[in-house]
């Protein structure tokens, strides 16, 4: 009995040393070399976005975007169950890209990512924001390709706002301005005016009652806020007489204005406006005359461009100041505009177009908002619109 187990005992320890001299198994990663001839492709495009409102399109997307792009391994050998090949390229300071992937006769299927990005986006002519902060993204989409080829794959991001944040923070306090010279210190601004609030996602406003306001802000983040109203202000009328007891006062409507941005932390914070001493309205500015003719790409079949329809009309905004010109015939307009002062002007008309042989509506726009007319001349400013 001794012998026989001696003997199975020395059996094992036989086979062990047998499977232990075994080769170890090592796997390698399938690896594909794309600087083979014939076994490369190339895809090439151009990225853009909405990066500018105030513009007709879309502009290109910031330089350094990038694109994931990947193949998988089972397309260029069947006897690859698993993997891929993967690579990224980064979108040019023009919005183009370019770049090299594996591929064979029998074609590949290419799936190429948009990476998301955040980034300032220019709003339109008026708003109270000159840029939002917005969030930009782009669908995968797929490419077949094969071995030799050069293909051509565009990429349009689609822009959203940014998530608001779920913090949100008290913010009040009093509101005053100077609305009367017949007595010292600041008073309530009236009852009903209006403050708005606003972050790069988010806005809101409130009314003032007996001189106070209150209202929950996002915290953390950048918010702006503005208020505008006019009042009949009660001034001395410059007579020369120095006695105030016998100073002549007249009623002058005034505008008041305030605007300001900061960051409130979590804490409830008590913050006070001021509109301070106002505007005189009734003081009179030198002005320009304006004037010139508005046209657009209304109709394909004829040659150049075609006078906007009469009656459009077109708003012009300088400060206090505010007027606008309708288009008579032949597309003509005329205005006067503050001289010296910067004149943003729009327009926006929905309007027939006839292209390809068919008629629909579009809608037109033009925006310009640095413009400074000086001096008494009239000014010649022919405007073309585009949808």
């Amino acid at each position: 009995m001794k012998k026989l187990c001696y003997l199975l005992v020395m059996a094992i320890i036989a086979i062990t040393g047998f499977v232990s001299c075994e080769d170890a198994v090592v796997s390698t990663p399938l690896t594909v070399d794309t600087t083979l001839s014939g076994a490369k492709a190339t895809i090439s495009g151009y990225v853009t976005a909405e990066m500018n409102l105030q513009t007709y399109g879309n502009e290109v997307v910031p330089e350094g975007t990038k694109l994931l792009v990947e193949v998988f391994y089972s397309d260029l050998n069947p006897a690859a169950t698993n993997g891929k090949w993967a690579d990224t390229v980064s979108v040019a300071a023009d919005g183009t890209y370019s770049i090299v992937v594996p591929a064979d006769a029998n074609g590949v299927s290419v799936i190429m990512t948009p990476f998301p990005f955040q980034a300032s986006q220019v709003q339109q002519s008026g708003e109270q924001n000159a840029e939002i902060t917005k969030a930009y993204s782009s669908a995968s989409v797929s490419v077949s390709i094969k071995s030799g080829e050069m293909k051509t794959q565009d990429f349009v991001y689609s822009d959203a706002d940014l998530p608001l944040s779920n913090n949100m923070v008290n913010v009040s306090g009093k509101f005053t301005a100077n609305l009367t010279d017949q007595t010292t210190g600041e008073e309530n601004v009236p009852d009903g005016t209006y403050i708005t609030f606003q972050s790069s996602t988010w806005q809101d406003s409130v009314a003032v009652t007996n001189g106070t306001y209150s209202i929950d802000v996002p915290s953390g983040v950048a918010v702006t806020w503005t208020a505008d109203f006019k009042y009949t202000k009660s001034v001395w009328n410059y007579s020369g007489e120095t006695d105030p007891a016998k100073k002549a006062y007249e009623n002058v409507l005034f505008e008041y204005k305030i605007s300001g941005s900061g960051i409130f932390g979590s804490v409830t914070k008590d913050y006070d406006l001021n509109a301070g001493e106002g505007i005189d309205l009734t003081e009179t500015p030198d002005m320009v005359t304006l004037s010139g003719i508005v046209s657009a790409e209304l109709n394909d079949t004829q040659q150049g461009l075609e006078a906007l329809p009469v009656g459009t009309t077109i708003y012009f905004e300088s400060g206090n100041w505010g007027g606008s010109a309708n288009i008579g015939a032949n597309g003509l307009y005329e205005i006067k505009v503050p001289a010296q002062k910067t004149i943003s002007l729009s327009i926006k008309a929905a309007l027939d177009v006839t292209a390809n042989g068919s008629t629909t509506t579009k809608v037109f726009t033009y925006f310009n908002q640095s413009s400074v007319y000086s001096g008494s001349d009239d000014v010649t400013l022919n405007l073309t619109a585009y949808y």
